[in-house]
């Protein structure tokens, strides 16, 4: 539809073809009659080169940009497994330390909480390996599509040093095909940062909770070591109670 626009365009123009306005009762001689139809193909396609050196240029901007704004994502993304990861570490050391032979005569229902919270550890180690699968994904992909751009580079390259005209078009119409295969490319890189992101969301929705059972927790087991201190130091003072009345 384009390319018919612009040939209307030159047609409507006579002073876009080099063309002078023919006067009239004056016949035009045959030959000179196709020059102007071969010069409308050369500017048929240099008009089209025009628009798709246009469109490359949008892409390689809106490829930098995605690049830049995907390297920022993913560094946070890694800040963020790091951080969960440490926090793991640290609940696991917990959790030792509530399995110990101090704390067996936890109640069934604390061995259900911790039951909870280690089924909730081993869910966010698999979450955080899809993670890093679907960032290996991405940095593929994004390596993938600068390869392409680079292949498009050489491509333009080639095309303007093309001098047949009919050459040219076919070139130009290859390189439309590759360019909307890129774009799709491109349209499926974004939609997979997208999944990417609602994935982190709804892990950090999860963390939220899984922090408030933790606390619930940590809160209790305090207070029960705290009720067996108190215990243990009542039984020290009876016992030397016990020992003071019976000396005397």
């Amino acid at each position: 539809m384009q390319e018919t626009q612009v040939q209307g365009q030159v047609r409507e123009d006579p002073t876009c073809c080099g063309a002078t306005k023919p006067k009239k009762h004056r016949r035009k001689d045959p030959e000179n009659s196709q020059e102007p139809s071969e010069k409308t193909k050369e500017q048929l396609a240099e008009a089209e080169l025009r628009k798709l050196r246009q469109q490359f240029r949008k892409m390689v901007d809106s490829r930098k940009s995605f690049n830049f704004r995907s390297q920022q994502k993913i560094t946070n993304q890694h800040k963020e497994i790091k951080t969960l990861q440490e926090e793991q570490e640290e609940i696991t050391l917990l959790l030792n330390l509530i399995k110990s032979s101090r704390n067996l005569d936890l109640n069934e229902k604390n061995y259900m909480e911790l039951r909870f919270l280690l089924q909730t550890k081993e869910d966010y180690e698999a979450l955080i390996k899809s993670m890093k699968v679907l960032l290996a994904e991405l940095d593929e992909k994004i390596v993938q599509m600068e390869k392409k751009i680079i292949n498009q580079r050489q491509i333009f390259s080639k095309i303007q040093e093309a001098n047949n005209p009919r050459k040219l078009q076919k070139q130009i119409h290859v390189l439309e095909s590759r360019l909307h295969l890129v774009t799709v490319h491109f349209d499926k890189m974004l939609t997979t940062n997208a999944k990417l992101r609602k994935e982190i969301e709804d892990l950090r929705y999860e963390k939220a909770a899984y922090d408030n059972v933790y606390e619930q927790i940590h809160r209790r087991l305090l207070m029960q070591k705290k009720t067996m201190n108190v215990a243990i130091e009542q039984s020290a003072q009876a016992y030397e109670q016990r020992n003071l009345k019976s000396s005397s």
